[in-house]
């Protein structure tokens, strides 16, 4: 998403990750998509 002229990107908490194992998979989705973006 882009907010103000600024990429941003939503993602879970590391904790609620941590305490909804659930959410860890969509969690470390997000991390790879902000690093995929970070390294172009």
């Amino acid at each position: 998403m882009e907010v103000d002229g600024f990429q941003t990107t939503v993602a879970y908490h590391p904790l609620a990750a941590r305490r909804r194992p659930n959410l860890y998979p969509l969690l470390v989705e997000d991390m790879r998509l902000v690093s995929e973006k970070l390294k172009k």
